[in-house]
């Protein structure tokens, strides 16, 4: 992973949220390590935290590869103290 994007959630959005609001975005990764298609694959019942979530995946850079199509998972949690990121390759 050479860079991860989080989510600027503002403070006032994100206390409106109980619990832990995850959002699944499947990317697909080219040779350069750029992603070129997202998919949502889970989404929350914020349209307003969905839309972050996606923006941000299409900005993650991963480590460049001899293959096109690489396949990731995003998961993006949305709690009242901030965002976090995490990939998992697919």
């Amino acid at each position: 992973m050479i860079h991860q994007e989080i989510p600027d959630a503002s403070r006032g959005a994100r206390d409106t949220i109980h619990g832990d609001l995850k959002i699944l975005v499947r990317v697909t990764v080219d040779r350069s390590g750029a992603v070129v298609g997202e998919t949502l694959q889970s989404q929350g019942s914020s349209k307003y935290f969905t839309r972050l979530a996606t923006e941000a995946a299409k900005k993650w850079t991963f480590s460049p590869s001899d293959r096109d199509g690489d396949p990731w998972l995003l998961r993006f949690d949305f709690t009242r103290d901030g965002v976090t990121g995490h990939a998992s390759s697919q």
